[in-house]
């Protein structure tokens, strides 16, 4: 049993290994790792294969390691390997089962007494492989221009091939399905990166009814100090006695705690869009969260929760939100700051546990639609 299943990875290694599009990636990836590798920090400033390009960052400015940490889960993780590296994957890996259900090659591998479940596993394996030399490969040579480079050693960069695999696994899973419906590679690649664009438009949703929430708060906390303010005003106004003076500063004062109360009931009232979009969310796969994880790995939660807590401080210290820079307020900054830090605060288990649940369910009907089917 071992040893047909060793024969199966095998044969599945050598198709992909035979495909332009494994040297194609692999040659990619190591241009990436060269580009983390001449990019230089000195005290006047970057440089580029030892020529200077200006004092945008140098090493009075921000630590060397953050920069080199910063590059690689920016341009290596975020970029590369989860966008750019994961569709060439996807493309080079959705003609596994397509071809081989169509390809007569299936004939070959039941006339073996092999189980059908077997044999679909070890595909399915075979294709996630892809990912895992290829991820493995570039974080071995990231890990050593961050030490060369820049001069920090950093084994949690190697967290990034459990991760990457695990976000391309939730894809890769449909497109097997979609591969074994359709016994077209095309359709299988078209249709699953419409499932993608699915997925990243319930994030942005997500996160923008998130945002609209934290917003609501923030402006009701604000409105609820200036209704304070104005009640301790009019209480200093409760004195024995009265003038028409008096009486009308007490109007007034009133009349403003009322026009403050209408607008604070008109920006916490309505509909949370946030509770269905996140139950969409909790039933699909994670990427971009998943991906997100990477970034936990390689920076301080504490000093990402204390930026975040000062910007959020800042916010609701101020009567009005103050402009700053690109047409983003202080309320802006803050929104975006309570917004990380409640997806950060977003349990691995609740992130990985509910993505894998989906892809068990998908790869489950998968083998049973392959098992189940005459060929």
């Amino acid at each position: 049993m071992i040893t047909q299943t060793l024969a199966i990875l095998i044969d599945a290694y050598r198709e992909l290994n035979a495909r332009k599009l494994f040297w194609i990636v692999l040659i990619l990836s190591g241009l990436v790792v060269l580009a983390f590798l001449a990019v230089g920090i000195n005290p006047h400033g970057v440089t580029v294969f030892g020529m200077r390009v200006g004092r945008s960052f140098d090493t009075f400015d921000m630590d060397r390691a953050e920069i080199y940490k910063g590059l690689f889960y920016t341009l290596g993780v975020n970029i590369w390997l989860t966008w750019i590296a994961a569709a060439l994957a996807l493309i080079s890996t959705a003609g596994i089962f397509p071809d081989l259900l169509s390809g007569g090659s299936i004939d070959l591998y039941l006339a073996k007494p092999i189980g059908r479940v077997r044999l679909f596993l070890t595909k399915y394996v075979a294709g996630l492989a892809f990912v895992v030399l290829q991820v493995s490969i570039f974080c071995a040579a990231s890990f050593l221009v961050l030490g060369i480079r820049g001069g920090t050693w950093q084994p949690g960069v190697f967290w990034a091939v459990p991760i990457v695999v695990c976000f391309f696994s939730y894809v890769y899973c449909v497109c097997v399905l979609l591969g074994v419906l359709t016994r077209s590679t095309i359709a299988a690649v078209l249709l699953t990166i419409l499932f993608w664009c699915i997925i990243w438009g319930v994030h942005v949703v997500e996160n923008a009814t998130l945002e609209s929430n934290f917003k609501a708060e923030i402006v009701a906390a604000r409105l609820d100090r200036q209704i304070a303010n104005q009640q301790l005003q009019l209480t200093k106004l409760q004195t024995p006695g009265s003038s028409k003076d008096q009486d009308e500063k007490r109007a007034s004062y009133q009349s403003k705690i009322d026009a403050l109360r209408q607008k604070r009931q008109d920006a916490t009232e309505g509909f949370d869009w946030h509770r269905p979009a996140f139950m969409t969310m909790t039933l699909l796969p994670k990427t971009t969260e998943t991906v997100e994880l990477m970034r936990r790995k390689l920076s301080s939660a504490t000093e990402m929760d204390s930026a975040d807590d000062q910007a959020e401080q800042r916010a609701a210290a101020e009567d009005e939100p103050r402009p700053l820079f690109f047409g983003m307020t202080t309320d802006d900054v803050a929104v975006t700051a309570m917004t990380d830090k409640a997806l950060r605060a977003r349990s691995v288990s609740w992130v990985v546990g509910t993505s894998l649940a989906f892809e068990a369910v998908i790869v489950a009907l998968a083998a049973w639609i392959f098992c189940r089917r005459d060929y």
